[in-house]
């Protein structure tokens, strides 16, 4: 008999207390599945100390509950917003949702991701988790000698691996080349399923030697006011896996909307048919392809780097001088420097993303 998988993308509940499920309209999805897993990208603690960003998320303990009677049994913890309130937040969230019976990935162990072993079916499915993002301690960072070790070991254990990455670049719709290269050597030391997030849009699904690469399911229920009704949105998709006994996958993206009061529900009539073209567009640009840098530096200079840069100017404002040397060093990367030159030289009259997407085919 099949196993069914569900995967949604960041969720961020809300910071006083929900007066109605979110979720209702989505639950039966949910709890149809064996498996179900969402991004949990918000501290749980309410009385330690916010750190100096832009956005920082927090929501009420008791919103929990709402993942929990939707029917999530696995949740994501290792993203940029889990410390918005210190380490101690980080620590006292990882206590309220084990003590709401949520199963965790995203923390690490001696250096190495904590997995998850879950059955079902009459199938073992492990569950590792890594944020691109600098932990010390408790979670986990992505660094990809790890991961690859880790999906080795795991896959000797389990008849299948799902490695969730927090990873890329806000409201890019394409995975940048190295992320791409690194999913696909995922897959070939023994992963069968990649979960990415923390874009906040949705990029496309690539099949590949018999995994998957879903490289950003973008929202499941996120909402940050951008001043645009598109980033203000984002898009969305739930991604429902059938897993055979014999290991073969079969996939529906579900794409999403929000109602006006806020409820997370199946994108309807044209939106449905419009987000549906843009995941099939978007799963062309990565199948049987290599994203260039040269394509992905162009699209991603027009949008996430701007906003990046009023971030820094919001944080220098608001917290002082010691941001604007933070902010030398950020431009200093190679990729920031190089998005850097696009913005002021080379955006303009850059093509839709979609209308081509092989680049130089640098840095594989």
């Amino acid at each position: 008999m099949d196993a069914s998988l569900v995967f949604c993308g960041d969720t961020m509940l809300a910071a006083g207390c929900l007066a109605a499920d979110r979720f209702a309209r989505v639950r039966e999805i949910i709890q149809d599945a064996d498996f179900a897993f969402c991004n949990l990208e918000t501290s749980l603690a309410t009385r330690t100390a916010a750190v100096e960003k832009r956005h920082v998320l927090i929501s009420a303990p008791e919103n929990l509950e709402f993942l929990t009677h939707c029917g999530f049994e696995l949740v994501n913890l290792a993203n940029n917003h889990i410390l918005d309130q210190g380490l101690a937040g980080g620590l006292r969230t990882i206590e309220v949702v084990k003590n709401q019976g949520l199963k965790i990935i995203g923390l690490q162990e001696q250096g190495r991701s904590k997995a998850v072993v879950l059955e079902r079916a009459g199938m073992k499915v492990g569950f590792l988790g890594y944020a691109d993002y600098g932990f010390q301690s408790a979670f986990m960072p992505l660094k990809e000698r790890v991961a690859l070790a880790d999906v080795a070991e795991l896959r000797q254990k389990v008849d299948c691996v799902v490695v969730s990455l927090h990873w890329g670049f806000e409201y890019v719709e394409y995975p940048c080349p190295s992320q791409q290269a690194f999913a696909r050597r995922l897959i070939d030391a023994g992963a069968q399923l990649i979960i990415g997030h923390h874009p906040h849009v949705m990029q496309g699904i690539e099949e590949y030697r018999g995994g998957l690469i879903a490289y950003s399911l973008g929202n499941f229920q996120f909402k940050i006011d951008l001043g645009e009704e598109y980033l203000n949105s984002g898009t969305g998709m739930i991604l429902r896996v059938r897993l055979s006994p014999a290991g073969a996958l079969r996939y529906e993206a579900i794409p999403l909307g929000s109602s006006r009061t806020g409820l997370v529900e199946r994108s309807q009539a044209e939106r449905a048919h419009l987000d549906q073209e843009r995941i099939d567009r978007l799963s062309r640009a990565v199948n049987g392809a290599k994203i260039g840098w040269l394509f992905w530096l162009k699209n991603a200079s027009r949008i996430y780097f701007p906003m990046q840069l009023e971030a820094w100017r919001f944080r220098i404002q608001k917290f002082g001088g010691s941001h604007r040397l933070r902010l030398l060093f950020w431009l200093l990367k190679p990729i920031n420097f190089w998005m850097l030159f696009f913005y002021l030289f080379a955006s303009r009259g850059v093509s839709e993303p979609g209308a081509s997407f092989r680049g130089a085919d640098q840095g594989q």
